[in-house]
């Protein structure tokens, strides 16, 4: 059996605390502990925990992206709007699911698409769905002032607004809620911004 890479133990065993401790009641040392290794491999990988949260924060809705980005292939949807908003409900269904992952992710959804660190961090060179809205936006003939800024306020109000519907922040359901936020990204691709 192969073992498991320092860093992914590091980085599962964070997780795991994060979401059930808290991250200021999780210390390095509860890290390395759950993880089995020593508290110097830890500073191979990470400055401090912060920095260890904010790697965990973008891999897992790089993650969330991209597992709806493969979804949305699975399907025939031809407006790109709907496209969009597919992935969105793809997302926001998938953080219902795991109340843990929302609040740990919390209202840094956006993380996942643009963390300057992200191709540092992750090695990756390829985020599914910002290519995909840049080029539907290119093929649709959508007249955005900026697209890359479009793209992130939708994601921004998405991770905003399910952050405080599920803390009961606001008086509405999901579901009551998405017919809202649907309108909205339609209006935003549609009026330019």
């Amino acid at each position: 059996m192969e073992e498991v890479p320092k860093k992914k133990r590091l980085l599962a065993s964070a997780y795991d605390l994060f979401t059930t401790k808290g991250i200021n009641s999780t210390t390095i040392q509860d890290i390395v502990d759950a993880a089995k290794v020593a508290k110097g491999t830890f500073y191979l990988y990470f400055a401090d925990k912060y920095n260890i949260q904010e790697q965990l924060i973008i891999s897992k809705s790089e993650e969330l992206f991209n597992n709806a980005m493969d979804e949305l292939s699975k399907h025939k949807i031809e407006k790109f709007d709907n496209q969009i908003i597919f992935v969105v409900d793809y997302v926001i269904d998938e953080l219902i699911k795991a109340p843990e992952l929302l609040n740990f992710i919390s209202k840094d959804l956006s993380m996942g698409i643009y963390s300057e660190k992200l191709n540092q961090i992750l090695g990756s060179d390829h985020i599914k769905l910002y290519d995909m809205f840049i080029k539907g936006v290119k093929d649709n003939n959508i007249k955005l002032n900026n697209p890359e800024v479009t793209l992130y306020m939708i994601i921004e109000f998405t991770s905003s607004t399910l952050f405080s519907v599920f803390n009961r922040r606001i008086g509405l359901t999901i579901d009551e809620y998405k017919p809202y936020l649907h309108r909205v990204i339609k209006s935003m691709l549609s009026n330019g911004y």
